[in-house]
């Protein structure tokens, strides 16, 4: 099924899926998911602070500076904020 403008399906539960891909120096802000919407975040890179609490993830090539997360999922208000430097994320973002 393709990203387009009001598919709905198995894939996800709701419609107007955009794609997100954002980067942030440390301590900006990163991502704010919009009302109305969730977002599904499948790859990340640096630690990230959610909501003012620092997730770290399983970390890459023995530095603790190159961590991901697991993919999960966001909600409507979710901040998501850089705590290092040149933090990222990739997801889709989705209506509720």
């Amino acid at each position: 099924m393709a990203l387009t403008t009001a598919s709905k399906g198995a894939l996800h539960p709701g419609g107007s899926p955009t794609s997100i891909h954002m980067k942030a120096a440390y301590g900006k802000v990163i991502y704010t998911v919009p009302e109305g919407r969730i977002l599904y975040v499948y790859a990340t890179y640096g630690t990230l602070m959610v909501n003012d609490i620092q997730v770290i993830g399983m970390p890459r090539g023995g530095s603790t500076n190159n961590s991901w997360i697991d993919p999960c999922w966001f909600c409507a208000g979710d901040v998501i904020k850089a705590d290092t430097t040149n933090s990222y994320i990739h997801g889709v973002e989705i209506d509720l």
